[in-house]
């Protein structure tokens, strides 16, 4: 799974499918971005409806289709139409709530040490502890850690 890139530029949690406007660089398929929020300038741009309103800062975002036409954006030169969705995550969780088709509310695993390779499954990009997650599909075992067996699991917020 590619790292997601890190925009400045604000979709229900539920959301499926969505058309918004990113900078003309970002503009490719499949491409990951997290949402960080709206700078200052969007708030007078009349492509703010179409741009940033509905994204949830801290959300990882895909880029499912690129449409061609351009617009000017005061903050990022030139963007473009894209279809996104939610990104799914991987994510490590405790075996005894991962269920394929579930929906939990992301734990706080005790993870906090960022050279330890799980860190990155315990703390996946835009997802705090309590927020609703769907259990897309349980890829594996992860084994034990901290006390708690972990599984491998695909997510996507809710």
């Amino acid at each position: 799974m590619k790292k997601p890139t890190y925009i400045s530029c604000l979709l229900s949690s539920h959301m499926s499918e969505r058309i918004i406007l990113v900078p003309s660089y970002l503009a490719h398929q499949d491409e990951s971005f997290i949402f960080i929020s709206s700078a200052s300038e969007c708030n007078k741009c009349k492509h703010r409806p179409a741009c940033v309103e509905g994204l949830m800062p801290g959300r990882v975002y895909r880029i499912i289709e690129v449409r061609e036409k351009t617009f000017e954006c005061s903050v990022h030169g030139e963007v473009k139409p894209v279809k996104i969705t939610m990104s799914d995550l991987r994510a490590a969780l405790p075996e005894k709530i991962a269920i394929e088709g579930a929906l939990v509310n992301f734990p706080s695993i005790k993870c906090n040490d960022m050279r330890k390779r799980m860190y990155d499954l315990c703390n996946p990009p835009g997802i705090k502890p309590g927020d609703r997650v769907l259990i897309k599909k349980i890829e594996g075992v992860l084994g034990e850690y901290e006390g708690e067996r972990l599984v491998l699991c695909v997510i996507r917020p809710y």
